[in-house]
């Protein structure tokens, strides 16, 4: 999810509001500041003891890197963004994936609740399953197994690959093979469950099935590509969507939204609208493609009218979201990506409302509860309750980096420098690549730069 704003705008916003601040920070955000407002390099504010450290060099690349995340299909169709080693949690949405809606009927009510009792025993697992418990994540993964609406192929597959990931912990791979099985047949474009029985078949010993799961993937332009996502090879992303849909592939519509995305993110926005276009005007196409797509594309309005600073062109790509919204109302990445919009317009109570219906959609997304404790920073000045959000991610997601990286951001500005080095050591161990690391690195040390030079002169940095 991209961030609602750059940090230091939130910051700054808290610390002009706070009575006894200390100086203000020099080329800091204002609340009109939008995607792309910078600042001066950290290390260079570090070392100057009298103001505090600036976010200004990392946070558009925090804003960037949390767009892509979401842009990319981190909850969608499209594959998601992934560590290079293979997580060790189970999967994590807490509620009906988009587009796998309820039915309707004299039924639907009881259902509903059927469902949402089966995501509760899942939540629980999960639970179960950070903490090593994984006996009873099992048992929790069965009653999800048991309680779930059997048409709801989407949510029934993340069980059983999410009690697969519990029995491959235990080492029992022949149920990892016959749980991941049942996964792939009710979603057969679920990779990791795909892998996942690869690799137990290969511990079995049954090499024929092994090869043959990697050779399905990899005849697939459109599943290569979602390998490499989650191999973050991303040079080979469009390449291989593209391969997908000269073959007409079975998964053609998906590949066209991966690519539209990637094409979005690079900025060429003329190459992603052919592509957008091709997918709603596609019948196979399904509901939760044709949901993301139009999100992308409102999205991709949206940011060229504010580039452009066209106020019209601003507002109808403001309506397009509404629309969006509201023909896919259970498309968590429409209210994430519609509440940034807002927050850039200063709407932030209307921007608040969005990011609470994105929670409840994917109450286990941890990065929501980020974005969510950022805007109060900037909206209220609520440090307290901002603070509290985004320990409320961690304690949903301890591996969250971005959660990690955030509050060490905020701790520099209100000068516990100790804890706010902790955070980025914690955010460091998390990161996924060198550029990642290299960025959490000049926070930290630019933290320790300022506490050695307070320490040597006696002086105290200012604090908000």
């Amino acid at each position: 999810m991209a961030a609602s704003k750059p940090i230091e705008a939130a910051v700054v916003a808290a610390a002009a509001a706070a009575p006894g601040s200390g100086s203000g920070v020099g080329g800091g955000g204002g609340a009109t500041a939008g995607p792309g407002t910078g600042g001066l390099p950290r290390w260079q504010l570090a070392l100057a003891v009298g103001a505090p450290l600036l976010l200004g060099a990392g946070a558009m690349y925090l804003w960037s890197r949390q767009r892509r995340r979401r842009e990319a299909g981190g909850r969608g169709e499209a594959g998601g963004l992934k560590r290079n080693s293979e997580r060790k949690t189970p999967e994590g949405r807490a509620s009906p994936a988009p587009g796998s809606g309820h039915p309707e009927g004299p039924s639907a009510h009881l259902e509903m609740n059927s469902l949402d009792r089966a995501q509760a025993a899942k939540n629980k697992g999960n639970k179960y399953f950070k903490a090593g418990k994984y006996e009873q994540a099992i048992q929790c993964y069965t009653e999800a197994i048991s309680l779930c609406p059997m048409e709801k192929n989407v949510d029934l597959s993340t069980f059983y690959q999410n009690r697969a990931a519990a029995f491959e912990q235990l080492q029992k791979w022949k149920e990892v093979a016959q749980d991941c099985t049942k996964a792939v047949e009710l979603n057969p474009k679920y990779v990791k469950a795909l892998f996942r029985r690869a690799k137990a078949h290969e511990k079995l010993d049954n090499k024929k099935e092994c090869l043959e799961v990697f050779i399905f993937i990899f005849s697939s332009g459109y599943l290569k590509a979602k390998q490499y996502m989650e191999e973050e090879n991303y040079d080979k992303i469009i390449s291989e969507c593209s391969k997908e849909i000269d073959a007409q592939g079975k998964y053609m519509a998906e590949a066209l939204l991966l690519r539209a995305t990637f094409y979005l993110l690079i900025g060429n926005a003329s190459a992603a609208k052919p592509d957008l276009d091709k997918v709603i005007s596609l019948q196979e196409a399904s509901v939760k493609v044709c949901g993301n797509t139009r999100v992308c594309g409102k999205t991709s309005k949206y940011r060229q009218a504010y580039t452009g600073s066209n106020s019209s062109q601003i507002q109808a790509a403001m309506k397009g979201f509404e629309e969006v919204i509201k023909k896919f109302p259970k498309c968590a990445e429409g209210y994430a990506l519609y509440a940034q919009a807002l927050t850039d317009q200063q709407q932030f109570g209307k921007a608040d409302e969005m990011y609470d219906k994105c929670i409840d959609l994917e109450p286990d997304n941890a990065t929501t509860y980020v974005h969510k404790g950022l805007l109060q920073l900037q909206w209220k000045q609520d440090l307290d309750r901002g603070l509290e959000l985004i320990s409320k991610a961690i304690e949903i997601d301890n591996k969250c980096d971005f959660a990690y990286e955030t509050m060490g951001t905020i701790e520099v500005q209100r000068g516990n420098m100790e804890k706010a080095i902790d955070m980025f050591n914690k955010a460091i161990n998390l990161a996924k690549s060198e550029m990642e690391m290299a960025h959490l690195y000049s926070l930290c040390d630019a933290a320790n730069a300022q506490t050695e030079v307070a320490k040597k002169y006696g002086l105290k940095p200012p604090t908000l």
